[in-house]
């Protein structure tokens, strides 16, 4: 059996604590050492998966990203030796989010110890190679796979920790009490909350969150980054549906 975590898209966040290597990533750096790119090595399985997209086509779309990127990232005087960071206090929110965006499909993280980068393009993948496992599975050879997004994870994480429990053992395995397990459960939602107070964690308000809305609004018709991001967000639903 598997487990996946998924988030459907990119949204801008306010944090307590700022995770130390946005001080330190080029968010534009999309290739790796040996001078492939991540999407070098995911555009192939995108182009399977959704038929109607060439392998030229999705080229061109991380061009166009890599392009806006560098547009973006180090190109104003004033933010010609800015750290990552500094840009995204600095830009106004929508260049700031298409920056942190751009970072999150495309990016290697060779900039800043593989920490994070290409989160979106690699959730894609990774869906797209579960859907093709769970579609192997035999009566012989049963594979199943549990989804569930992180927001619905984080509004009750007690009952999902318990159903994950529960999707691990079986729902009908005894070898440890359900008391027990909910009891787990319910532990790991106290630390969550526990770390909530002091970690970096998404957090959100009505003011927060009607800026956030438009701003995704905005997203689903970027010119560069909507394409990939309605892609990966279309094989999310799917998996949630199954």
């Amino acid at each position: 059996p598997y487990y996946l975590f998924l988030t459907p898209t990119a949204s801008p966040y306010t944090a307590q604590i700022v995770e130390k290597w946005v001080h330190k990533d080029n968010p534009c750096q999309h290739n790796y050492g040996d001078g492939k790119s991540l999407s070098s090595h995911i555009i192939p399985t995108l182009a399977q998966e959704f038929n109607n997209t060439s392998l030229h086509q999705l080229h061109e779309q991380f061009n166009a990203i890599h392009t806006m990127c560098h547009d973006i990232f180090q190109s104003k005087k004033k933010l010609k030796d800015a750290t990552f960071f500094e840009h995204l206090l600095q830009l106004d929110k929508y260049d700031g989010l298409r920056l942190a965006t751009a970072q999150m499909i495309a990016a290697s993280g060779v900039s800043n110890g593989h920490m994070a980068g290409g989160d979106v393009l690699r959730m894609a993948n990774n869906l797209i190679r579960f859907k093709r496992l769970q579609a192997a599975s035999t009566p012989q050879n049963k594979i199943e796979v549990y989804t569930v997004t992180m927001g619905d994870f984080i509004k009750n994480m007690s009952k999902g920790t318990y159903d994950f429990f529960n999707f691990i053992l079986g729902q009908e395995d005894t070898t440890i009490p359900k008391h027990i397990l909910w009891q787990a459960s319910v532990e790991q939602e106290d630390k969550y909350a526990k770390k909530k107070k002091r970690k970096h964690v998404t957090q959100t308000n009505e003011e927060d969150q009607k800026i956030k809305s438009g701003l995704q609004e905005r997203l689903r018709t970027d010119s560069d980054l909507s394409f990939i991001l309605n892609m990966t967000e279309s094989l999310v639903y799917e998996a949630l549906s199954l």
